[in-house]
């Protein structure tokens, strides 16, 4: 993880959770919250789009969250599928900014509730 970018993002959201590169979704960096919580380190997503972990029903949530990722700053719930695949529903507050020649997006979660599959 680029430090210069970390710090760029701690511009927006002091004690961000995740940051990822717009351009295809990919994640750059998870908080240690949300490492433990979805049970992948940032290692292991890194250059792999947020998307792929998105819980997607017919409604198009995939296409919404795209949707809402691309807007400057704003709220977006969705779901996403833990390594052991539980369920995490969350609320997330988010940024989308500039760095060099990128636009990234950097989140903080409001809300989290982890739903365990039987």
């Amino acid at each position: 993880m680029d430090e210069a970018l970390l710090n760029k993002a701690k511009e927006f959201i002091k004690e961000p959770d995740l940051i990822m590169d717009l351009y295809d979704f990919t994640v750059l960096w998870l908080s240690k919250k949300v490492e433990d919580m979805i049970g992948y380190t940032s290692e292991e997503l890194a250059g792999k789009p947020i998307t792929d972990l998105l819980v997607v029903d017919s409604n198009g949530m995939r296409a919404k969250v795209v949707e809402h990722m691309s807007k400057a700053h704003g709220f977006m719930e969705s779901s996403l599928k833990t390594k052991s695949g539980d369920i995490v529903d969350f609320k997330v507050e988010f940024y989308t900014f500039e760095f060099k020649k990128g636009f990234y997006h950097v989140g903080k979660g409001v809300s989290y509730t982890v739903r365990k599959h039987s």
